[in-house]
C-alpha cells in the first residue's frame, strides 16, 4: 500500500513539475528580449531610414519594484534608442 501511495506522489509531483516548466517557458518567452527590431525594407546598398519597434521590444528585463529599478530601465532604454537613432533616420513605434 505504501508503494502505491509513494508512486502516486511521484506521479503527482512529476505532473506538477511539467506544468511548472511549461509556465516558466511561457514566462521566458514573454519577458526575454527578442531581436525583433526590424528595419523597413530598403534598396540594396542604401542605409535603412526607418526602424520599427513594438512595445514588446521595450519591456524591462525584470519587474520594476523601486524608483532605482525604474531609473535603471529608463537609462538603458534611452541608450538603446540613441544607438538606433545613430543607425537610422527615424524610429517608429507600433502596437
Amino acid at each position: 500500500m505504501l508503494r502505491a501511495l509513494g508512486g502516486r506522489w511521484v506521479l503527482t509531483r512529476r505532473t506538477g513539475l511539467a506544468a511548472f516548466v511549461a509556465t516558466l517557458k511561457r514566462e521566458v518567452d514573454q519577458r526575454a528580449p527578442k531581436d525583433r527590431l526590424e528595419p523597413e525594407d530598403h534598396p540594396a546598398g542604401e542605409i535603412p531610414s526607418v526602424i520599427r519597434i513594438t512595445a514588446r521590444d521595450l519591456v524591462p528585463p525584470s519587474p520594476i519594484k523601486t524608483e532605482e529599478d525604474l531609473n535603471a530601465w529608463l537609462i538603458h532604454l534611452r541608450e538603446q534608442l540613441q544607438v538606433l537613432l545613430s543607425e537610422y533616420n527615424e524610429i517608429r513605434f507600433e502596437a
